[in-house]
C-alpha cells in the first residue's frame, strides 16, 4: 500500500477523531442547550409584548440542540489544540465539570430571566479542581478570555438564531397566506 494512502487514511482517522471530541465537548458542556434557552427567552419576551407571534414562538422551540453542532464544533476546533480539547472534555466530563456546567446554566437563567435557583455550593476540593483548569491552557481561553462570549462567536450566533427566526417567520406568514 503506498505510504501517502495510509498516511492520508491516519490523518483521516485523527481528523475524525477530534471531531468526535470536540461534539462530545459541545455535548457536555450544554452549550447549545444554553444558546437554545437564550433564543426562546428572548422570543417568549417577545410574545409577552407583542412584537413575536405565539405560531413564531412555536416554530422556533423546535429548533434542536443539533442545530448548533457545527457552530460550536468549529469555534472550538478554530480556539483550542487538540491538546486543550482534551484538558476541556476532560474537566467537563468530571463530575465537578459537571456541576460547573450546571451553576453556569443557572446563573444564566437568573441574570437573564430573573429566576430564582439554589446555585450548586463548591467544596474546597471542587474549588481546587476549578481553578486548575481556570489555569490550565484550555481554561484560559474558555473561562478567563471568556471565548463564548467575545465578539466574533456572539455574533456568529446571532446570525445563527436569525437564520431560525427568519425560517419561522416565513412560516408562519405562509400559514397566513394560505
Amino acid at each position: 500500500m503506498n505510504k501517502w494512502v495510509v498516511l492520508g487514511f491516519l490523518s483521516a482517522f485523527s481528523l475524525s477523531t477530534v471531531a468526535k471530541e470536540t461534539l462530545e465537548l459541545v455535548k457536555v458542556t450544554k452549550i447549545r442547550e444554553v444558546a437554545l434557552l437564550g433564543m426562546n427567552g428572548s422570543l417568549e419576551n417577545g410574545v409577552r409584548n407583542g412584537s413575536v407571534t405565539q405560531k413564531h414562538y412555536d416554530c422556533s422551540k423546535k429548533t434542536k440542540p443539533s442545530y448548533f453542532n457545527q457552530f460550536y464544533i468549529d469555534m472550538f476546533e478554530s480556539n483550542l489544540s487538540k491538546e486543550q480539547i482534551k484538558q476541556a472534555l476532560a474537566f467537563y466530563s468530571s463530575d465537578t465539570g459537571k456541576k460547573y456546567t450546571q451553576w453556569g446554566i443557572l446563573k444564566f437563567r437568573t441574570s437573564a430571566f430573573n429566576e430564582q435557583w439554589q446555585l450548586p455550593r463548591f467544596s474546597k476540593e471542587e474549588l481546587k479542581t476549578i481553578g486548575s483548569f481556570t489555569n490550565s491552557a484550555a481554561g484560559e481561553i474558555l473561562i478567563k478570555r471568556r471565548l463564548t462570549e467575545s465578539v466574533v462567536v456572539k455574533s456568529g450566533l446571532q446570525q445563527l438564531l436569525k437564520k431560525v427566526y427568519d425560517k419561522c417567520k416565513e412560516q408562519t406568514s405562509a400559514s397566513k397566506a394560505k
